[in-house]
């Protein structure tokens, strides 16, 4: 499973994981509890790919800054709790991502953050960067699939034949005999 599968909706707790497009919104599975349920297309839904964490440089992709606690955690949960201090989530973050934008970076979203690693480690989606390589090269071939593919245009007869029928002179009742009485 690729991150851009895994889903955050804003107003539920939790991740989830994408599963189909229904009538109304998305079918999505709880990551928590395995259960189904429908999101409406008017929720605000984020895909963990398209998320980045705000830094001095350039905005770090969540997939990179999930593997470096990784790394730091090596393949455990997070060594703080979501609910620490902001101080101490601060500090956390910092010795994870040195360079994270303090000014722009809330306590509230480095807790979030910690929240997802440790849920998507119990459940046992570890593979950030392997999943992130693939997800670049599912892309590039995308983008040269469509450079490569040329127009082809069917003609107007093909698709619609026309039939011309001329009008006969109008056809005429045949009365069947009667019967004699």
């Amino acid at each position: 499973m690729v991150l851009q599968d895994i889903l955050a909706i804003s107003g539920q707790p939790g991740l989830f994981k994408y599963v189909a497009q229904g009538r109304t919104g998305i079918i999505v599975e709880s990551l928590l509890d395995q259960k189904r349920t429908t999101v409406p297309a008017s929720a605000k839904v984020s895909s963990l790919s398209d998320i980045a964490i705000f830094t001095t440089e350039e905005d770090k992709p969540l997939r990179e800054v999930f593997q470096l606690l990784f790394e730091k955690e090596q393949g455990a949960q997070a060594s703080v709790s979501p609910k620490s201090v902001p101080s101490e989530l601060t500090t956390y973050l910092e010795s994870v991502l040195p360079t994270f934008d303090h000014e722009r970076v809330y306590p509230t979203e480095i807790k979030k953050l910690i929240q997802w690693y440790n849920l998507l480690v119990k459940v046992g989606l570890t593979d950030f960067v392997e999943k992130a390589e693939e997800e670049v090269k599912d892309t590039k071939k995308v983008v040269e699939d469509t450079t490569t593919k040329k127009k082809v245009s069917k003609p107007a007869a093909a698709t619609s034949q026309k039939v011309n029928v001329s009008r006969k002179a109008p056809v005429k009742k045949v009365q069947a005999p009667r019967k004699a009485q």
